[in-house]
């Protein structure tokens, strides 16, 4: 398993998922003062998940496969990690225990 993470200076962390099921649940979450600012976030990590002990419930998602979730739904994040299922995928997230 080679999804261990590192950390940027700005609390950034990046993972690889391998090729296959990654066992997430994601959900949209209000964002600040902003009602209508959502963000991307770990809602369940699954016990056979790759991502288990690197993903952890409250993290935020910021970019996967090199797209920004800044505007996108936890169900289009989802459909861009499902279609690239068959490669490796770059996640990059903050975590729920920094914030």
């Amino acid at each position: 398993n080679n999804a261990g993470s590192n950390c940027s200076e700005d609390g950034r962390r990046t993972c690889f998922a391998q090729p296959g099921q990654i066992g997430i649940e994601l959900s949209d979450q209000s964002h600040g003062h902003e009602k209508d600012k959502k963000i991307v976030v770990v809602q369940y990590v699954e016990k056979h998940s790759p991502l288990r002990g690197i993903l952890l419930e409250g993290d935020h998602i910021l970019e996967v496969c090199n797209i920004t979730t800044d505007d996108m739904s936890s169900h289009e994040v989802l459909n861009v990690l499902i279609s690239n299922e068959e490669k490796w995928r770059k996640i990059v997230f903050t975590s729920a225990e920094e914030r």
